[in-house]
């Protein structure tokens, strides 16, 4: 642990002892984990186990208990529908409360999700009531820690997915709703590619491996043949140049793509690609 969150810690934990609502937390992420741990630019993950999550999700003034608060508001958890405070105290510390209800203790700590982000590391800070009991983590279930082969069913949806909005995004760029073709080309389009980069990835491996969400640690794992690609994938906000970008993507999304379906013996949908291609060529 760093020292620069010790007095966050500490704070936390005093505030938390008078709290009647708090009734367990513990840190999670890089701050508890040896896999990828903390460097000097991560921040602090706690998760709260609360009689009343509402009350602090969307209140401010007991932050000031825990340190001098200079930016925060709320986001979705990347799992159900629970939400976090996310705070930028002084010195740059930023910390993310993610506060949970107590009483789903059971149900969110038999989460697949949830066990596989405490089984790479935690460190309970206070427990009122036993609630982490209920944390499992030597129930591996249906091997929830890996990545699944994908089906054949998701691997086709994503590439027509893709192809789609191919001709989506030109059709935009004509129109000259610029902003609009760049955010497909360079953001919902990417989450597609990445997808596709997990997949080749994952398929290429003698034994599945985990795999950050969102793209975490990308830079660790993706070949760097794919890597150097990339480079002209995305573009500058330039109608010519999202053009540029939608053809380069265009191309290493169709290696990619062809490679996973290879290895899965997935037929590969040519007809959706021909047809991108030939009305790209139609608009010159």
């Amino acid at each position: 642990m760093s020292n620069k969150y010790d007095e966050i810690i500490r704070n936390f934990i005093k505030f938390s002892k008078t709290c009647v609502e708090f009734r367990s937390a513990a840190i999670i992420g890089s701050r508890a984990r040896k896999e990828t741990p903390a460097d000097e630019f991560s921040d602090l993950d706690i998760t709260i186990l609360s009689n009343d999550p509402e009350k602090h999700i969307y209140s401010t003034n007991w932050l000031d208990e825990i340190g001098e608060v200079n930016i925060t508001f709320v986001e979705n958890l990347p799992f159900g529908n629970d939400k976090e405070r996310r705070v930028m105290f002084s010195d740059a510390l930023d910390v993310d409360f993610a506060i949970v209800q107590a009483s789903q203790a059971k149900v969110m700590f038999s989460s697949p999700e949830i066990i596989n982000v405490f089984r790479k590391g935690f460190k309970i800070l206070f427990d009122k009531d036993d609630l982490f009991s209920h944390l499992n983590l030597s129930c591996r279930g249906d091997e929830q820690t890996k990545k699944q082969q994908p089906s054949e069913s998701d691997v086709q949806n994503t590439i027509q997915d893709f192809w789609y909005h191919c001709i989506w995004s030109l059709k935009k760029i004509q129109r000259g709703e610029i902003w609009t073709a760049k955010m497909c080309v360079d953001c919902y389009m990417k989450s597609l590619m990445l997808r596709m980069i997990e997949w080749d990835h994952q398929l290429d491996q003698k034994e599945p491996k985990d795999i950050w969400h969102n793209g975490r640690f990308f830079e660790d794992y993706v070949d760097q043949d794919i890597q150097e690609e990339l480079k002209g994938c995305f573009s500058h906000y330039e109608k010519a140049d999202i053009i540029l970008a939608l053809q380069n993507s265009m191309n290493l999304f169709s290696h990619l793509s062809k490679e996973v379906t290879k290895t899965l013996s997935i037929q590969y949908p040519q007809k959706a690609e021909d047809f991108v291609r030939v009305y790209q060529r139609l608009l010159g």
